[in-house]
């Protein structure tokens, strides 16, 4: 994702992104950096064998970010304080998220691994 961070800007704003979670990144190390038309880059990684985890988020939810906490390479996470707007479109993120994750797994079949 290196050079690219303006790219994934433009596609959130066109597609009315707010918030995205994008992972096989190589921003090294463990910052926050704008990365243009009002998004935020959230991003982690320590090993250079491994790709990184990054959150991106729209500037008008910064203000209610309250923590990152970057647990590894490959998980991140990003506290916010309660925005009725921005908490009732992350449940229904969250949501359709989990229930792709749960017709992917009832999809295979109990003999495969």
């Amino acid at each position: 994702m290196t050079g690219k961070g303006r790219e994934l800007a433009d596609m959130m704003k066109r597609r009315n992104v707010d918030v995205l979670c994008v992972q096989e990144t190589q921003w090294k190390g463990s910052k926050a950096r704008n990365i243009g038309r009002s998004f935020k880059l959230f991003y982690y990684r320590v090993d250079s064998r491994r790709n990184g985890v990054d959150v991106v988020i729209k500037e008008d939810y910064v203000k209610n970010v309250v923590e990152v906490k970057r647990v590894s390479d490959r998980v991140m996470s990003v506290k916010f304080y309660k925005d009725d707007g921005l908490a009732s479109r992350l449940r229904d993120i969250e949501k359709e998220f989990w229930e792709n994750i749960v017709e992917l797994m009832d999809g295979i079949p109990k003999e495969e691994f």
